[in-house]
């Protein structure tokens, strides 16, 4: 499932950067728009691999786990919003 939104998000953040850039700045614009992602996906990935080594993997994880249920929970109420 996480697959699927973040390939559905991928897809959806590509059209909209490419369709409002200007055609002769297409591949650029797209080669940024990976770059920041991979660079973006990444963080998390090295954070929690430093926290488990300082902290340990559960402690880690709990944090982690709240974390990201804590940026769902904001992007749900900015949905509501827009409704």
């Amino acid at each position: 499932m996480a697959g699927l939104g973040q390939g559905a998000s991928f897809r959806a953040g590509l059209q909209l950067v490419t369709g409002t850039a200007p055609a002769e700045r297409r591949s650029e614009v797209s080669s940024s728009f990976f770059l920041l992602l991979y660079v973006a996906i990444s963080i998390p990935v090295i954070g929690v691999g430093a926290g488990a080594q300082v902290f340990g993997l559960v402690p880690t994880a709990v944090v982690f786990a709240g974390l990201v249920a804590l940026l769902a929970l904001a992007a749900f109420v900015s949905l509501l919003r827009r409704v």
